[in-house]
């Protein structure tokens, strides 16, 4: 049990680190009033910059991979340490304590653990998920499509129950974040893809 604490705890305290919100500050605004209010690298990207959208998101997959790798050189053998680090780090990332619980929406940390998880998986769908939203024209879908089938895949493949729940529980706080984009989708106010890419060759 003590384990399991220690792999949370490292997970959250790693995960509530929020480059784009220090980013932010550094250049006199905060993105929590900017654009979704969401501190991830899609909002950075659309209000800091290109080079520092890109910068965020790599600071996101680095956190939750360096966490994961930490717990599971602590304690060699656990079988879940990764993945309980992994979510952890997806917690901290959504829910980080000093900011009052309201962060990002964990896409990218979510991409960092299956990546640290299985890597080929995580390619597959990577490409299905970019076929998805390239056939329903909204970027959200990746949101609900991605922890599902991982959840799912993962835990078979390793044989645990305990790590469904886990994942599931993770994922279902993904999808939670992201029920503001379905609102806008409804309301007609998303952004589809195509729109997105047709503004940006303009812009170019």
């Amino acid at each position: 049990m003590m384990r399991v604490l220690i792999c949370a705890v490292i997970g959250y305290l790693l995960g509530s680190i929020s480059p784009s919100y220090i980013l932010a500050k550094l250049q006199g605004t905060d993105l929590r009033s900017k654009g979704s209010g969401n501190l991830g690298a899609t909002n950075a990207y659309l209000h800091l910059g290109k080079k520092w959208g890109v910068l965020v998101l790599v600071f996101d997959l680095t956190k939750a991979i360096l966490a994961m790798e930490l717990t599971s050189r602590l304690f060699v053998g656990m079988q879940l340490a990764k993945v309980i680090t992994g979510c952890a780090v997806i917690f901290g990332h959504i829910f980080p304590f000093y900011l009052g619980f309201k962060g990002g929406k964990g896409l990218a940390c979510l991409a960092a653990m299956m990546m640290e998880l299985d890597f080929p998986c995580f390619l597959i769908i990577l490409i299905t998920t970019l076929i998805l939203i390239a056939v329903v024209n909204w970027g959200v879908v990746s949101a609900f499509y991605a922890p599902t089938v991982f959840s799912v895949w993962y835990s078979i493949k390793i044989g645990s129950l305990c790590c469904f729940l886990i994942m599931a529980l993770t994922g279902a706080c993904i999808m939670w974040r992201h029920k503001d984009n379905l609102k806008k989708i409804r309301s007609g106010e998303e952004t589809s893809i195509r729109e997105y890419f047709s503004r940006y060759k303009k812009e170019k």
